[in-house]
């Protein structure tokens, strides 16, 4: 039994898991879940037999998959996996390519029209991207900069003229909220150091 991705699954998303027998036929194959409260297992028709997609029911805990073999009236067990059930980490803010917490140039800073987020190329499963719904955004030594309020990932004429002002050594600070793949709505937030 492998998961495909990690030894981790996530909340509200399809965690892809894989279940094979050396020698066993796949429909042989009898899977289940220790404990179904935690959890659902189906299989995943898209990518054909002993692929099953879990789907945890708690945020946090322990899933376990087990698998047998049919053989003849009987089945046999073959083992079990355990996987760590767990929310979905914040993604990441990103000002092109300029990740937060580090510097972006001035030049950059001023071409860019809005954030984006994203779990990075490093993020072992595959989802869908969460929407940037709103962002507030405060310029530290730039008149008036605080508290700025804009709809959706591109930022307005209004932010877009703060940001013109902005110079080395101001800092920017995104508080954006987010739609998540799971369907629930989280609050991010992260400073960039304009460099020049």
């Amino acid at each position: 039994i492998a998961n495909t991705e990690m030894n981790v699954v996530y909340n509200g998303i399809d965690n892809p898991v894989k279940i094979s027998v050396p020698g066993a036929a796949a429909k042989d194959l009898v899977v289940s879940l220790a404990d179904p409260s935690q959890a659902t297992l189906t299989p995943d028709a898209s990518k054909g037999a002993g692929h099953y997609i879990i789907k945890p029911k708690v945020s946090k805990g322990t899933i376990t998959v087990n698998a047998a073999i049919r053989d003849g009236n009987t089945t046999r067990s073959m083992g079990s996996t355990s996987f760590r059930a767990r929310p979905l980490p914040d993604p990441k803010i990103f000002l092109g390519k300029y990740e937060a917490g580090k510097g972006i140039p001035i030049g950059d800073l001023k071409a860019q029209k809005g954030p984006r987020v994203s779990y990075g190329p490093d993020f072992a499963f595959h989802m869908t991207t969460p929407k940037i719904l709103k962002q507030t955004i405060d310029i530290t030594k730039v008149n008036g900069a605080t508290g700025l309020e804009n709809r959706g990932p591109q930022w307005g004429a209004d932010v877009m003229s703060y940001i013109q002002k902005a110079k080395p050594g101001c800092k920017i600070t995104l508080t954006i909220e987010v739609s998540m793949p799971d369907n629930t709505k989280r609050s991010i937030s992260s400073t960039f150091r304009i460099t020049r």
